[in-house]
């Protein structure tokens, strides 16, 4: 818990920034002697007034903003976690702390494609976005957008009606629903898919929030989808930050004498692939891993520990390490030097292993690094 409260004390310190945090992070090494250093001098980057301001040691707002997402029943994944995308590690800036509500899913060993679109979309960018979101869904590829008003409400709606789980980043707390319009979509995507953002509970939406979360977006995406895309449209900012972390953009041709196209059509001419069925987007991946669903998305889950979602290439022997580890918690609570021992599985495994089981809501930790199975 120390490790997850350092994070947030640093994160929500006023004025540092992530170019800041990496600088802290390349001269002391770990958050935790970030935290306990008595002195700043000589970091890039870190001014006096930075140097002032991690002086102050309190965890008081770190405390406040955990127990908030422990009432919410979510999770927080930092930089130096087992379960944080490595998808985003190399995007710039990066999101060193990242708030989840939903269920966990592992975005970096499924096919992700981001889903982006015009917020006051035409009949025509509509039907396109549904019709590919929809084909991608059954076809098991994770969608990600940002739950905005307009093409990526239709991208995630979509999923949820083919029964897929969906992925949203949002540029308010997860606490917060931005358009509020969106309260029953976001509460369907929490069911079987996760809601993410790099803002504390709380946050309310900010204009400035918004480009930094498309680049959330990009990064956690193998490829970004541009539906409909106007020339000054906040959907390009998702695609110039796919094309410089090195990912695919993809893009739906519209009426060249219609202003409301001339971003995607534009992004094409740039070298984006024109597509006209999920098909020219999943050959871009021969070798992806999807996803299927055991039970719809609306059906109440007869037992909770059951995972709502599952890899299609997962392996026996990850399921039967996982079953072997609840096995043992069933018996009674223990740390994981001591399931490392009774499973003869390495320490860094097993740790990973519980990392999964927590994020996935089948055990919790307690004070002294103790497992149990969660009630």
């Amino acid at each position: 818990m120390n490790n997850c409260l350092y994070w947030i004390w640093l994160t929500q310190k006023y004025g540092i920034t992530s170019a800041k945090i990496s600088s802290l992070l390349d001269k002391f090494g770990t958050i935790d002697a970030i935290y306990n250093s008595d002195s700043y001098k000589d970091t890039d980057g870190i001014n006096k007034k930075d140097a002032e301001s991690l002086s102050d040691k309190s965890l008081d707002k770190a405390r406040s903003v955990y127990d908030r997402m422990c009432e919410l029943g979510g999770h927080i994944l930092t930089y130096d976690m087992d379960g944080f995308p490595d998808k985003l590690r190399n995007i710039t800036p990066v999101p060193y702390i990242l708030y989840v509500r939903g269920r966990y899913i592992n975005l970096d060993e499924v096919l992700t494609i981001g889903v982006v679109g015009s917020r006051h979309a035409a009949d025509y960018g509509r039907l396109a976005t549904a019709r590919l979101s929809a084909e991608l869904s059954r076809r098991g590829v994770v969608l990600i957008s940002g739950m905005a008003r307009g093409l990526d409400s239709v991208a995630s709606s979509e999923a949820i009606k083919n029964n897929m789980p969906t992925v949203v980043v949002i540029g308010s707390g997860v606490d917060v629903v931005y358009p509020r319009e969106n309260e029953q979509l976001m509460s369907d995507i929490m069911k079987t898919g996760m809601v993410i953002s790099e803002y504390p509970p709380g946050s309310e939406p900010k204009k400035e929030h918004f480009p930094q979360r498309n680049r959330i977006i990009a990064g956690l995406s193998n490829g970004v989808l541009i539906t409909q895309a106007a020339k000054k449209s906040g959907s390009l900012i998702t695609a110039r930050c796919a094309m410089e972390y090195g990912r695919d953009v993809f893009a739906v041709p519209g009426n060249i004498f219609d202003a409301a196209y001339e971003g995607t059509n534009s992004i094409i001419q740039q070298g984006a692939k024109l597509v006209m069925s999920a098909e020219d987007i999943i050959d871009e991946y021969p070798y992806a891993k999807f996803i299927t669903v055991k039970k719809k998305v609306m059906e109440p889950q007869k037992d909770e520990d059951a995972p709502l979602i599952k890899m299609e290439e997962r392996s026996k022997d990850i399921a039967d390490t996982d079953s072997k580890i609840i096995g043992l918690l069933i018996q009674k609570d223990m740390s994981a030097d001591e399931l490392a021992e009774k499973t003869q599985i390495s320490a860094q495994e097993i740790n990973t292993k519980m990392t999964m089981l927590e994020l996935g809501g089948r055990v919790e930790k307690l004070p002294g690094g103790i497992y149990r199975i969660k009630a």
